[in-house]
């Protein structure tokens, strides 16, 4: 559901639905990598990439949220920050 009203511009709405599932579910790393797309769609960076943070901090073998970390950073023009993930 989150990630369904983030793509549909209903930011706010999808971070809440993913907060959501975090309270219920706070070890999945799906729901914090999930959270960080909808923070990264509303353009809110820094949390993007803390959730991503935490995502890796569960999980530092996952590949959608190391790149997507990653990405983020290049985004930033933090290349030195991209190439460490």
């Amino acid at each position: 559901l989150g990630t369904a009203l983030a793509e549909g511009g209903q930011f706010d709405a999808g971070i809440a639905a993913h907060l959501r599932a975090i309270e219920l579910d706070p070890r999945s790393v799906r729901c914090r990598t999930n959270l960080a797309v909808a923070y990264r769609l509303k353009g809110d960076f820094p949390r993007a990439l803390a959730a991503y943070r935490e995502a890796l901090d569960l999980d530092p073998t996952n590949v959608f949220a190391r790149n997507s970390f990653g990405f983020l950073w290049r985004q930033a023009d933090d290349y030195a920050a991209a190439a460490r993930e």
